[in-house]
């Protein structure tokens, strides 16, 4: 009886990527005295990534 032991060795990464965006805009209401409506636009981005890669040698 002859029995055969196979390791197999398995590198895993995994590529991901997202990006979230919030952007929040205030405006302001003319006055009697400020005639000018100004606006602010905040905008923030968050971005992650990370990579994913599977590899399987020949046995």
């Amino acid at each position: 009886v002859t029995i055969r032991s196979t390791t197999t060795s398995i590198l895993t990464q995994t590529l991901t990527t997202t990006t979230t965006t919030r952007s929040t805009t205030k405006t302001t209401q003319p006055t009697t005295r400020l005639t000018t409506r100004i606006t602010a636009t905040q905008t923030t981005t968050v971005t992650t990534t990370s990579t994913t890669i599977t590899t399987i040698p020949p046995n």
